[in-house]
């Protein structure tokens, strides 16, 4: 019996492999598929993902798409906001998103969020740059048109 990869002789433990043999060392070293995320090789079960296999473990932790929004993972229809983040779709129905920026309101994404007495609902980003008094206002209002007047584009 001689190994397929190396072509020297086996002379005791081989490994049969798609109708193959190999010395262990042989196919361990040249011929066993590896993971793509940790590189140890797989015996068993595998994910393909890409045109590249992972152990279903690596896959799951480290290359599956995740929810932002619960950390489960994504099979199937989802949605990405404008910050690259991404949802189970049925969150949609199911979670308040702020008025402003759209993003769904949680501790992990925005750090919480209110609501105003007129029912809209801001997250704490937001909230952090939001003008909630006529000084502030106003004070935005002239950093802008100052910001204008270089430009010429400020109309009285």
């Amino acid at each position: 019996m001689y190994c397929d990869f190396c072509k020297s002789q086996i002379k005791e433990k081989y490994i049969s492999f798609e109708g193959k043999l190999y010395h262990e060392e042989c196919y361990k070293d040249h011929i066993q598929l590896r993971c793509f995320d940790c590189g140890r090789g797989i015996d068993g079960k595998y994910i393909t993902y890409k045109q590249k296999v992972y152990h279903e473990n690596c896959y799951e932790k480290n290359v599956a798409l995740k929810c932002d929004l619960c950390g489960e993972i994504i099979d199937g229809s989802f949605i990405s906001d404008y910050w690259g983040n991404n949802y189970h779709s049925f969150h949609a129905d199911n979670e308040p998103r702020c008025d402003y920026c759209k993003r769904f309101i949680s501790g992990k994404l925005t750090k919480g969020g209110s609501r105003y007495n007129d029912g809209r609902v801001i997250c704490t980003l937001c909230e952090q740059t939001s003008v909630k008094s006529l000084t502030k206002g106003e004070t935005v209002l002239n950093k802008v048109r100052l910001s204008l007047e270089k430009f010429g584009s400020w109309v009285r």
